[in-house]
Formats: C-alpha cells, sequence, structure tokens
C-alpha cells in the first residue's frame, strides 16, 4: 500500500488581492456618487425650467388681461392718475415693475390661478400719450404729435404700457413681461 502524503508548504500572503479589491471599491464608489450627483443637478434644472415656463405663461395670461381691460371701455384717461396705487398709472417711470409694490399696488388677474402657481397673475397699466388718429396725416416732427387733446380728427389711438408679473411654483421664480399697447378711444 502506497501511501501519499502531501505536504503543504506555508507561503507567506501579502494580501494583493484584498488591496487591489478595496481600490476597485473605491473607484466604483466614486463613479456613482459622481453619477448621483449629475442626475440630482438635472433634475433641479429640469425643475426650474418648468417652474420658470409657468411663470411666463401666468405673465402672459395677465398680459392678455390688461390689453383685454384696455380695449373693454371700462376705462378712462381720468382713471390714469400720478400717485394712485390702483395698477393704473400715469406715465411717470420706465423701471414701474421695480418701483411698486406688487403685493397691493397692482391688479389681480381673476380665473388664472391653477394649482402650479402659488401667486395670482398681476399687471399695471400706465398711460403712455396719444397718437394721430387714424386718417390724418401728421409727421413724426410735428410738435404736438403725441400730445393729449392735440387732434382734431375723429377719435386718436391712446398708446399704454403694460407690464405683466408671473410667478411660477414659488414666488422665487418670477418674470415679467411687458408690451406697449394701441386702442382707439
Amino acid at each position: 500500500m502506497l501511501t501519499m502524503q502531501l505536504r503543504f508548504h506555508k507561503s507567506k500572503q501579502v494580501g494583493a488581492v484584498l488591496f487591489t479589491g478595496l481600490i476597485i471599491l473605491v473607484v466604483l464608489s466614486l463613479v456613482a456618487v459622481t453619477s448621483m450627483q449629475g442626475a440630482i443637478l438635472e433634475e433641479r434644472m429640469a425643475g426650474n425650467s418648468k417652474d420658470e415656463f409657468i411663470a411666463f405663461e401666468a405673465a402672459e395670461a395677465a398680459l392678455v388681461a390688461a390689453e383685454a381691460l384696455i380695449t373693454s371701455g371700462a376705462l378712462t384717461l381720468t382713471n390714469f392718475q400720478v400717485g394712485d396705487t390702483d395698477g393704473l398709472y400715469k406715465n411717470d417711470s420706465d423701471t414701474i415693475h421695480q418701483d411698486i409694490d406688487w403685493g397691493s399696488e397692482a391688479i389681480d388677474v381673476s380665473g388664472f390661478n391653477p394649482a402650479e402657481v402659488t401667486t395670482p397673475p398681476k399687471f399695471v397699466i400706465q398711460y403712455i400719450s396719444e397718437t394721430a388718429p387714424p386718417g390724418e396725416n401728421r409727421s413724426f416732427r410735428d410738435e404736438s404729435y403725441g400730445e393729449p387733446g392735440s387732434s382734431s380728427i375723429g377719435n386718436a389711438v391712446q398708446l399704454f404700457r403694460v407690464t405683466a408679473r408671473g410667478t411660477g411654483g414659488s414666488d422665487d421664480t418670477v418674470v415679467f413681461l411687458q408690451s406697449v399697447f394701441g386702442a382707439q378711444w
């Protein structure tokens, strides 16, 4: 009978596999963390873009509502006084959107308040001037051009500056739109 003897040699292990495994684990962890940070940043950017789009649509709705008010016939030039705080102003400031308190000195748009908007859209209207009525040939160099009451034929076209303000899902997202609108009164 033959007996086999196996002899095992004790060799000194240096742990190269363990060290290599830890390095790979650290690298994979860094890649995963960086990917998560990028995904979170992209998600925030998409949310902010959506919020800005909602604010833009709210401001656009306020602009349309203001222009409808001008053409409705509900206003007269006596509604536009210097120093009033009712949302109807004389043209005494080109920076009215910075000068007024939008909470109390602007006109709310009723009927527009979707769930995404925290504050209803608002607008202010400034009376700019009167232009020549249709059919009257008046030169732009005429000294009386644009002055109220200077026309003598038909109804003059009244010019207004409309400034609209809309907010998005938070009041931190604000969009201002402005237009110059003419109406024949």
